[in-house]
Formats: C-alpha cells, sequence, structure tokens
C-alpha cells in the first residue's frame, strides 16, 4: 500500500483516519471493526473516494457495510 505510506508522509508521520479504519477492517475483529466504526464518527473530514476505491480494492464491502 505505497499510497497509504505517501499519506502518511503528508499527514507528518501520523497514520491517517482513512488508512486506520482500513487497517481495522483488514483486520476483521470485532474490536477493530468496533475501532473503525468510532474512527469514522469521530473524524469530521473523511476522503470518502479513497475509502471508496481500497475497499472495493481489498474486497471489503461486507465488512464497510457492517460500519453503518
Amino acid at each position: 500500500m505505497r499510497e497509504a505510506a505517501h499519506r502518511t508522509q503528508r499527514a507528518n508521520g501520523e497514520e491517517t483516519a482513512e488508512d486506520r479504519i482500513l487497517r481495522a477492517l483488514l483486520e476483521g475483529d470485532s474490536a477493530a471493526r468496533e475501532e473503525a466504526a468510532r474512527i469514522r464518527a469521530r473524524t469530521e473530514l473523511v476522503d470518502h473516494d479513497y475509502l471508496a476505491y481500497w475497499v472495493d480494492e481489498l474486497e471489503l464491502q461486507e465488512r464497510w457495510r457492517a460500519l453503518g
């Protein structure tokens, strides 16, 4: 995920909210899904295009939809 590395670099070394959500979705356990939902709820500006692309690319649609 080279794009994630570039986004982290642009965010001063911090992992972006979008990448934390994707990582949690990839982990897939209930605690990770809860964390993804919390991040999504408390983040005002989320790059929905970036998330949509990677959700599709990583075949995470079902997990994404489960977040609500």
